[in-house]
């Protein structure tokens, strides 16, 4: 059993001495200046623990960055000023161990043994759970915009938002004043999807289609969404083109589309983006949010209950949010 430390600190010395002294570990302490250079040299099996009270608060946040990546092989925190806000995100970006302030012991090898059998099974759900992706017809994006290329097929949850009474305004407001309106409302929309890495792909007379990436973990853009369909009314108050509260229909469905580059999606073909047009086109009441039942399953916990079936289309179940009174 190989095992790393990275550290400074005299006292993280005695806490590992267990490692040090047994016939069944190889045990290395290297110093936390060497950590990105000693973590590409360190044996694919190596188990490694990183002390990060040697680091400031941005070299802190850097470094568990850096972790992550790092996370598909194994590793654990060591924080005895316990500075580490969110130890629950630790395990999920991939450590499997941590040792904070409360612990006064030691380091042993069961414990590190205990380690690499949590990482190992949470490999094995991981694998499990990306099976089960694949064979549900997913092609995950990841969450990086700059690794995705122009052509190939993804999945993303899509986005479909249209202004409502937008006949009525193009009948009633100048061309000049029509044109400013739209792009203030696509102004609005865009600012808001882009803070949660989403992106405006087709737009056209106060109605869009918004894309964001799919890891296979989550569709955070339930939450924004709920967050838009609150704040219409401050939206509409601030807003200097229009002269009346106003109010838009957003539907997110989960589904596959081939990728292009915004300006040149004239001719793309996809059942999952007609799936969401028609939705809000055909299905949706106005003023209403929608997802289907495939986005709902990766919506953050808790929200199951702020949704209600309200029927199937085009072969998928439909939920509408529970709208405040």
């Amino acid at each position: 059993m190989n095992v790393i430390l990275f550290s400074d600190s005299e006292e993280m010395k005695e806490r590992f001495l267990p490692l040090q002294r047994s016939r069944a570990v190889d045990f290395s302490l290297l110093p936390c200046s060497s950590l990105k250079r000693g973590l590409k040299e360190a044996p694919r099996e190596a188990f490694v623990y990183v002390d990060v009270s040697g680091y400031g608060r941005e070299s802190k946040e850097r470094i568990l960055k850096y972790l992550k990546v790092y996370g598909k092989r194994r590793y654990g925190i060591v924080d005895p000023e316990g500075s580490v806000c969110d130890i629950g995100t630790l395990f999920l970006d991939g450590a499997s161990d941590y040792v904070g302030r409360s612990f006064d012991g030691q380091i042993t090898p069961r414990r590190v043994r205990g380690a690499l059998a949590l990482r190992a099974q949470m490999l094995e759900d991981a694998g499990s759970h990306k099976k089960t992706l694949v064979e549900d017809g997913y092609i995950l994006s990841g969450s990086d915009w700059r690794r995705m290329r122009s052509g190939q097929e993804y999945t993303f949850c899509l986005m479909y938002i249209e202004l409502e009474d937008k006949r009525q305004l193009m009948r009633t407001l100048s061309d000049d004043l029509i044109g400013a309106a739209d792009n203030s409302f696509r102004s609005y929309v865009e600012r808001t999807v882009t803070q949660n890495n989403g992106k405006v792909w087709m737009w056209n007379d106060f109605e869009g289609i918004v894309l964001f990436p799919f890891d296979g973990r989550r569709c955070e853009a339930v939450l924004m969404c709920f967050g838009l369909m609150l704040s219409r009314t401050v939206y509409s108050v601030e807003n200097p083109h229009f002269n009346t509260l106003l109010s838009f229909s957003i539907c997110l469905h989960l589904g596959n589309t081939v990728y292009r580059r915004i300006g040149d999606t004239g001719t793309i073909v996809s059942d999952s983006v007609n799936t969401v047009f028609n939705l809000g086109r055909k299905f949706g009441e106005p003023g209403n949010f929608y997802v289907t039942g495939e986005v709902l399953a990766y919506a953050p916990k808790g929200m199951e209950g702020c949704f209600l079936p309200v029927g199937r289309f085009e072969g998928f179940e439909v939920l509408r949010m529970r709208l405040p009174v």
